[in-house]
């Protein structure tokens, strides 16, 4: 009788069995007789029933060697007690992708007829890419799921691989090098025939052009190739733009969807559990730009818009917005001057449903996450805004006003917009949020890829998610692109924030601090909330907001790309060092000086002086308005970025140690390892 043994590998960090597991080893079952699990690492003891469902065979081992190291675990088991000799054939697999969308069985129909030795799901054609962690790679199949035939299961060259196989003190990299590369190699080497289920060629060019398909082209193997599964990493590593505009995962979403008969929800539950929410974010495209034009009635849904008024000679601007509410919605406003309620009460008494007068502490965060804390849970969806004032002494229409046009624009554009933005929250059940985009003018540009602005934001967010109970994966490498606190929200999104027992007193009294208090901590983490309660959390803007952001961000990137060498480590590593100091020198008078000088006037950084060593001072430097080093006020507050090459860079650095300066960044030694900073 032909009988399949499969070999189940599984690791999670929190020791979770996720929901798309059960519905992968459901399917896998009807096309194996004998299922071992292997856990690498633990799980929590009531997953642990989950996976017995399937099989009373499971076997725990450290997470050493990843999947490879698991397989090894059970194989040389099988080989010393020669159960192998029972099976005619043997399925390898993991957990790093969902499905299958087309059941398994279709797969297996179809490869019988191949008479391979081996095969998997995909292969990786032959790879010599430009700028790639890994050397060349060889023509192989992908490990995550391999199939072995009788001929070579039983062979001496079966048990012999995984006898000689090293898998100790090995990284990622050395596993895909000797098992993925090498399981391929090894078998053909020794003549054994192998292949592949999805014939994706025509997708290969050249070996400096391969990829791997099912991170660039995932929706294409599904719809053209009928590829059986998605990998995981697909929503964290998928966008590769050195290969396209990142289209396919959307696309492949929605024709998961609509054209399959596998539950969206179980990618939902796993990507949101694991994944930072801004890569979810970047690689699924959750932006949405909207029309004016909508007849979506609103009738059935429990809609309110919180308005915090601060500013008076902002009033009648913030009511021209809030006179173009659909009918049906209910209006707060909240301020801490009786005079804006006032106000309030003349310009919309036929829609303001109360006016609530909060204290002056804390501003917009403790009057929606204090004041407003007993309304939120009347409704279903509501939406949060306040006005913003242009900072002192930088003109009359600029930099805060233009930030106080974009949240108020992509808020509450219209009643044809607000109605669509209704309508979204509708068709889209998984999104739980959505936020304006950040402004790219001024310093904000530099947000777009560091909002945390400093390392004390970040750090504050964490506490504070611990203190609130909420278990998402926080990353300061990955940027909180909640930026404004102005976002329309489900009310259960939010729900941790609104039940933690926050205070008035828990804020700082003016004069506001500009980061690092409890105001910008929840600031970003409501993006958090929203993930742990399982939602998106998508950015939206108008159509006619959107035309000018795109310009905006064409006009930034040219600026941006004055230096091929701004990685994004030199980025936030600059922009945590910049934003920590009152001032800012540049040392260096030659090329790299100019560049990053132009890089930081252009974001609103401004430049106190470009300095040079006492020696190196000629007269035509100091037309340029370049100073001496002695010349520099150098004193708490005041920081230099050093932007020399790494030669003269030490030379620099002995030369500022000598003078006793102790407070410097310099850009040639950024790595993806932490700065060099004196003393810091």
């Amino acid at each position: 009788m032909y009988r399949v043994l499969g070999i189940f590998c599984i690791y999670d960090k929190n020791g979770i069995v996720g929901r798309y597991v059960e519905y992968l080893l459901g399917d896998i079952l009807e096309n194996i007789d004998d299922l071992i699990i292997v856990v690498n690492g633990s799980l929590q003891p009531k997953e642990a029933e989950k996976l017995e469902k399937y099989t009373s065979d499971i076997r725990y081992r450290e997470n050493v060697g990843y999947d490879a190291g698991a397989y090894q675990f059970v194989l040389k088991d099988l080989f010393v007690n020669e159960k192998i000799h029972e099976y005619d054939q043997l399925v390898l697999f993991n957990d790093s992708f969902y499905g299958p969308l087309y059941s398994f069985r279709r797969v297996f129909e179809e490869m019988a007829n191949e008479n391979e030795d081996f095969w998997g799901l995909t292969k990786y054609a032959a790879s010599d890419r430009k700028n790639s962690v890994l050397p060349r790679i060889q023509e192989h199949v992908q490990s995550y799921f391999i199939v072995i035939n009788r001929k070579m299961l039983q062979s001496s060259d079966f048990s012999d691989f995984w006898y000689s196989l090293c898998l100790t003190d090995t990284t990622l990299v050395d596993v895909v090098i000797r098992f993925e590369v090498g399981f391929t190699r090894y078998f053909a080497e020794r003549g054994y025939v192998w292949g592949a289920y999805v014939k994706d060629d025509l997708l290969n060019s050249s070996e400096e052009y391969n990829y791997i398909h099912y991170l660039g082209s995932p929706y294409t193997l599904v719809k053209k190739y009928r590829m059986p599964v998605v990998k995981r990493k697909v929503f964290t590593e998928g966008k590769d733009l050195g290969i396209s505009g990142g289209e396919e995962i959307p696309l492949l979403m929605e024709y998961i969807k609509h054209y399959t008969d596998y539950d969206d929800d179980l990618i939902w539950d796993d990507i949101l559990r694991i994944y930072n929410i801004t890569d979810i974010k970047n690689n699924l495209n959750l932006n949405f730009v909207l029309n004016d034009t909508s007849n979506y009635s609103i009738d059935n849904h429990r809609v309110a818009i919180i308005a915090h008024l601060f500013y008076e000679d902002l009033v009648e601007e913030s009511f021209d917005k809030l006179k173009s509410i659909p009918n049906g919605i209910d209006v707060y406003i909240t301020s801490s001057k009786q005079r804006i309620l006032d106000l309030a009460k003349d310009k919309i008494t036929d829609r303001c449903i109360q006016c609530i007068l909060v204290e002056n502490r804390g501003r917009d965060v403790a009057a929606l996450f204090v004041g407003c804390k007993h309304i939120v849970s009347k409704y279903d969806i509501i939406c949060f805004i306040h006005d913003k004032k242009t900072a002192p002494n930088k003109g009359e229409y600029t930099v805060g006003a233009s930030f106080n046009y974009n949240v108020w624009e992509n808020m509450l554009r219209s009643d044809g917009y607000i109605r669509n933005i209704v309508h979204l929250f509708d068709t889209q059940p998984r999104l739980g949020m959505l936020v304006p985009p950040i402004p790219v003018h001024d310093g904000y540009i530099w947000c777009i890829n560091y909002a945390w602005n400093t390392i004390d934001n970040y750090q504050g967010v964490l506490e504070l998610s611990d203190k609130m109970h909420i278990k998402a994966p926080i990353d300061e490498r990955k940027n909180p692109y909640a930026l404004s606190t102005c976002f329309w929200f489900r009310n259960d999104s939010l729900k941790r924030v609104f039940e933690y027992p926050l205070t008035y007193e828990d804020f700082p009294e003016e004069p506001y601090p500009n980061e690092g208090t409890l105001g910008h901590f929840i600031e970003r983490l409501v993006l958090y909330s929203a993930q742990y309660a399982g939602y998106y959390v998508g950015m939206v803007e108008s159509n006619e907001y959107a035309q000018i952001e795109l310009q905006d961000l064409r006009l930034r990137v040219g600026d941006l790309l004055l230096s091929e060498e701004l990685t994004e480590n030199r980025l936030i590593t600059l922009w945590n060092y910049v934003g920590s100091h009152s001032e800012i020198y540049v040392y260096g008078a030659g090329v790299e000086s100019k560049k990053y000088c132009s890089i930081l006037e252009k974001v609103g950084i401004s430049i106190k002086g470009i300095i040079v060593s006492d020696e190196h001072m000629t007269s035509e430097k100091i037309k340029d308005g370049i100073i001496p080093l002695s010349d520099a006020i150098i004193q708490d507050g005041i920081g230099i970025v050093v932007a020399l090459n790494r030669r003269n860079s030490r030379e620099v650095k002995e030369l500022l140690t000598s003078k006793g300066i102790t407070d410097a960044l310099f850009i040639s030694d950024i790595t993806d390892k932490p700065p060099f900073v004196l003393n810091r």
